[in-house]
């Protein structure tokens, strides 16, 4: 489990909440906060992410910005 600012991060359910409740991401989405949430400070490249969320499998850059 993870804090920070007012919301937690619950990796292990696969969760992220705030105050208000839960704020329901799409697996992906939840994917990509996750490798930028275990990387703080650091530069995350689209090819790191690209490569860690959608392993094996060909997607268009832009499926970032629509996670």
């Amino acid at each position: 489990m993870l804090h920070f600012d007012r919301f937690r991060f619950d990796g292990a359910n696969q969760r992220l909440e705030e105050p208000a409740g839960a704020i329901r991401l799409n697996p992906k989405a939840f994917e990509v906060l996750r490798v930028l949430i275990e990387r703080p400070g650091q530069l995350v490249l689209k090819n790191q992410l690209l490569d860690e969320v959608w392993p094996d499998t060909h997607v268009a850059d832009g499926v970032l910005k629509v996670c």
